[in-house]
C-alpha cells in the first residue's frame, strides 16, 4: 500500500511571505547562496502536527479528526516575531521565525489535534514550538550577533494576520528539495 509523507500546518499570507523573504535577503547578503538553503516563500508555513508517512486510510481518518477539530476551533491572530535557529542561533543548522500574538490558542489548537491523533492510533509528537523554517545550512556557520539584530529590526513592526483555517499537506522530498502540495483545507470558525 503506497504512503504519503503528511503534515498539517497553517500556511503564512503573501504579504507574511514577503516580509520573511525580506529577513532571507538581509541574511542571504550576509551568508550567500552556496552556504544556506533558502526556502521558498510560496512554501512558508507553521506545522501544527506531523503525521509522517501514512496510508490513504490514516489520511482519510486524520481529515475526520481536523474537520472536527475546526468545527470546534476559533480564529485568531499570529504575527511573525522574531528570528532564531536549532540548534542555536551562534552555530545555525536551521534558521526560523517564531510567531506572537494568540500564541496560547494556537498551543491549545496542536494539543486538541495531538490529542485526537494519538487516539486514532496515529503518531503524535509530544514537544511542539511554534516557528516557520526560512533557510537550512548547508555547511557549518557561525552568525555575528549583529546580523540577527538587523534581520529582526524587519520584524518590529508586528504584521499580524488572522487564521481562518489550516492545512492537510503532502510533502514530497526531493533532491531540489521538499515539494508542497495541499490535500484538504480545514476553516475555522
Amino acid at each position: 500500500m503506497s504512503t504519503k509523507r503528511i503534515y498539517v500546518g497553517i500556511r503564512f499570507p503573501r504579504r507574511m511571505g514577503e516580509k520573511l523573504f525580506q529577513i532571507d535577503e538581509t541574511l542571504f547578503t550576509e551568508l550567500g547562496k552556496r552556504r544556506v538553503k533558502w526556502v521558498d516563500p510560496a512554501s512558508l508555513h507553521l506545522t501544527l502536527f506531523f503525521a509522517g508517512y501514512i496510508d490513504r486510510k490514516k489520511i482519510e481518518k486524520l481529515k475526520g479528526i481536523l474537520f472536527n477539530v475546526a468545527g470546534s476551533s476559533k480564529r485568531f491572530n499570529l504575527y511573525p516575531n522574531k528570528i532564531g535557529a536549532f540548534p542555536s542561533i551562534k552555530t545555525p543548522k536551521t534558521f526560523w521565525v517564531d510567531v506572537g500574538g494568540e500564541v496560547q490558542v494556537l498551543e491549545m489548537l496542536v494539543k486538541e489535534i495531538s490529542k485526537q491523533a494519538k487516539k486514532a492510533g496515529l503518531y503524535s509528537e509530544s514537544f511542539f514550538m511554534p516557528h516557520v523554517t526560512i533557510a537550512k545550512a548547508k555547511e557549518p556557520i557561525e552568525i555575528d550577533g549583529k546580523l540577527v539584530e538587523k534581520a529582526n529590526k524587519l520584524l518590529e513592526n508586528k504584521q499580524v494576520f488572522t487564521v481562518t483555517q489550516f492545512e492537510m499537506i503532502e510533502s514530497k522530498i526531493t533532491n531540489k528539495g521538499a515539494i508542497y502540495t495541499t490535500l484538504e483545507k480545514f476553516p475555522i470558525k
